[in-house]
């Protein structure tokens, strides 16, 4: 072909791919997040009109309608998000957009709405103090924080945490009372002595000396009293942290070591962002192992190991006290930390896969049927494979069934030996167990499945991933109804305490197989409840008040390409195709850290920075091949993907080392998630050996050997835990010598 009859072929070609970048370019933003009702929407833009036009008394009457029907119940019918709009891509529910209403009213306004509230709203307090009613307490400071009464209750409330040993609890009420200035101006200094002790009983004590240098805004002539010492806003900052850490008990102004190696939850705790008991300074180029509980049931399947070994595991162990608690395929099994001996399983002998009626017909072989459903249980499930903890129970889904049923058709013998076609029909519900762990697991509530089993107000839920345990309750995602909610029980008995509804995904969780898959947990951090959907959108609660504060939808990967991908895995294993490795996030929680929200969604093809308390997006990077967030080291930000490790800054976004991407050494990929100890991030992979990163620059510092490539990875003190597709093994560093 000469180049004249190639030149218009090369034109299309490149229009083709315009064509594409734009196509790729105008994804649109997820739209689940339910609106508020229109009568609701209408009477917030009534109250913004009247504001425009300083009718400020009618705009009261509006907000006070809005803001002050809030019940200690949590029942206030507020529910819902007020639009998007192209200067605001954050959503705010209903009543936090007529607080932001309120907050911006000059002088004037602020006395009409005190004129129009202020009255009920010292009614309403007088008796919340003499009922001794916290939950009224927090319904005058909730829905009447412009008033003198509001503030005094949210003032309260900040003592009150601080005097039942909460500090989180306590600095949400006082910077709930902090953003609203007028009335946080007239409670000074002591607003901001309160908040600076909060802060150094949750020991932090960096951020209690940024209040405490505040003061000096306020001069000299501002003076109070810490014990028997009197001193103004001028004095030296550091004296009055001393003065304050005395006075509160606190030796050390700084957070003590954490010198226990539980492992309660996936990453580690509540943040998911935790760094690992194990002493880095230890380690050398190889690891003794200790012991090791294979799963037997893993021979069983087959399909091809280069498939295999490009998959992570979807298992992640804990550590609880003396037992390691890890998911096999088949059942939950509880090992002990120093022998490796079995100490029970739950359920005894294993479950039956979940296998339905249908399948029980099938003409398919029963082994083909058992191989999918143990790799999808080893490789895709992170709802079935990650587990959680309180220290006393152990937590996990029961009833899962598989998706393999979308991509795999079941054959039925129908009348005269007919072959029918009929997929399989996973239940729309499945249950949440609570294990009593020196209990041999014996089984403490079960809540969910068809009838609610011990909470008939779950009857058909879909719990989404394993709940997150928290002062003795726990939040878990569920889906009912076609609703997903935010579900609040107790730890103890599996009560429902409060549900929250927090979008409306486009199709059922049987009819997306990646969300089902996806194992969504929420996230919690400076008193600020995360949830990811999975469902396109990302929601954030305060536990405390029980209200949204915010929601962000965002583009999600074109005609679900990935779900489709989810389920071709068990088809390509079981015909023994080298399909391909995950090249796109697997992690479906988000990560909290210096009030930074850090999100790579499995549906989405972005990793996000987002502002904790208000959604504003800080950055964006496109994923690139990522993985999955590894941890935030200071103001690094470690990510891992298919070449190797990168990071960015966590204020900034800016590639925080010199090379984009730090590889791997060659033909490697990670074979799990690592952990981090001290400046170390320790990651598995597929060339059998755990790769040392230094966070501050990316330099690979160790090659750790090991005989097979290890799984997930967990560190405690001197022990380090693998659980891979094959088995829960436990290493130690050699007896000799020292790795410094």
């Amino acid at each position: 072909m000469t180049a004249d009859c190639r030149l218009p072929w090369i034109a299309m070609m490149r229009v083709a791919c315009f064509l594409g970048l734009l196509a790729g370019a105008h994804r649109a933003a997820a739209e689940v997040l339910p609106l508020a009702p229109y009568e609701l929407r209408r009477r917030l833009a009534v109250a913004r009109k009247a504001a425009e036009h300083e009718r400020f008394t009618d705009a009261a009457i509006h907000l006070e309608g809005l803001l002050g029907s809030v019940g200690p119940d949590g029942s206030d019918g507020l529910d819902g998000f007020v639009p998007a709009s192209a200067s605001s891509p954050v959503q705010r529910p209903i009543q936090a957009e007529a607080l932001a209403l309120l907050l911006s009213f000059p002088p004037r306004g602020i006395a009409c709405y005190r004129a129009v509230c202020g009255e009920k709203a010292q009614r309403l307090l007088d008796r919340a103090i003499e009922d001794r009613d916290r939950a009224a307490l927090a319904a005058v400071a909730d829905g009447y924080l412009g008033t003198k009464a509001g503030a005094d209750a949210a003032l309260l409330l900040g003592y009150d945490g601080l005097d039942r040993g909460k500090p989180w609890e306590s600095l949400v009420w006082l910077a709930r009372l902090a953003r609203y200035r007028p009335s946080a101006r007239e409670h000074e200094p002591e607003l901001s002595l309160a908040t600076a002790v909060a802060w150094l009983t949750a020991g932090h004590a960096d951020r209690a000396r940024d209040v405490v240098r505040q003061l000096k805004s306020f001069g000299p002539r501002v003076k109070f009293r810490i014990g028997d010492e009197e001193l103004t806003c001028a004095d030296d900052p550091a004296r009055i942290i001393d003065l304050l850490s005395h006075a509160i008990g606190a030796e050390s102004a700084d957070p003590p070591m954490a010198t226990g190696r539980d492992w309660l939850m996936f990453r580690g705790d509540s943040a998911r962002n935790a760094a690992t008991a194990c002493d880095h300074t230890i380690w050398h180029d190889t690891v003794e192992p200790l012991w090791r509980v294979a799963d037997s049931d893993r021979s069983t399947s087959s399909g091809s190991e280069a498939f295999l070994a490009a998959r992570l595991p979807a298992a992640h162990p804990l550590i609880v006290g003396d037992l390691v608690l890890a998911r096999t395929p088949k059942c939950l099994v509880a090992v002990d930390t120093a022998s490796g001996r079995q100490v029970w399983e739950y359920p005894r002998g294993g479950d039956s896969d979940d296998t339905s009626p249908e399948e029980e017909k099938s003409s398919t072989p029963a082994a083909s049927r058992a191989a999918s459903g143990i790799l999808e249980r080893s490789y895709e499930d992170a709802a079935y494979g990650q587990i959680s903890s309180d220290g006393r129970h152990v937590f996990l889904l029961d009833g899962l069934g598989s998706v393999r049923g979308a991509s795999m058709p079941l054959i039925v013998m129908g009348g005269g030996g007919r072959r029918i076609v009929a997929p399989a029909k996973p239940n729309s519900y499945n249950r949440l167990l609570a294990l009593v762990l020196r209990r041999e697991g014996t089984l403490a509530w079960s809540v969910g499945n068809a009838s609610g089993e011990d909470e008939p107000q779950l009857a058909g839920a879909f719990f989404l991933g394993p709940p997150l345990s928290h002062e003795g309750r726990l939040y878990i995602l569920a889906e009912m109804e076609g609703e997903i909610s935010l579900c609040t029980l107790d730890a103890r008995t599996g009560r429902l305490l409060w549900s929250l509804p927090l979008a409306l995904p486009g199709q059922s969780i049987l009819g997306d197989p990646m969300r089902r898959l996806a194992g969504a947990t929420p996230s919690l951090a400076e008193g600020v409840l995360v949830c990811p959907t999975s469902a396109g959108a990302v929601v954030a609660v305060d536990p405390l008040t029980r209200s949204i504060l915010w929601g962000r939808e965002y583009p999600v990967t074109a005609d679900r390409g990935r779900a489709r991908q989810w389920r071709m895995a068990g088809i390509q294993a079981l015909r023994g195709r080298a399909g391909i490795g995950q090249s796109s996030p697997v992690d479906a929680s988000a990560t909290i850290a210096s009030g930074r929200l850090l999100l790579a969604p499995v549906e989405s093809d972005d990793l996000y920075c987002l502002e904790l308390r208000s959604g504003q997006l800080l950055w964006q990077w496109p994923d690139d091949g990522l993985l999955f967030i590894a941890c935030v080291h200071d103001d690094t930000v470690v990510v891992v993907g298919t070449r190797g490790m990168s990071a960015y800054s966590l204020t900034t976004g800016k590639p925080a080392w010199r090379e984009m991407w730090v590889e791997l050494p060659e033909g490697s990929r990670p074979s799990g998630r690592g952990f981090l100890a001290g400046r170390f991030y320790y990651l598995p992979t597929t060339s059998s050996e755990i790769v040392k990163f230094d966070v501050t620059d990316g330099r690979i510092a160790k090659r750790i050997a090991m005989k097979t490539p290890p799984g997930n990875l967990v560190g405690a003190g001197d022990l380090l835990l693998s659980q891979s597709a094959d088995a829960v093994e436990a290493f130690a560093p050699p007896q000799t010598g020292a790795d410094n």
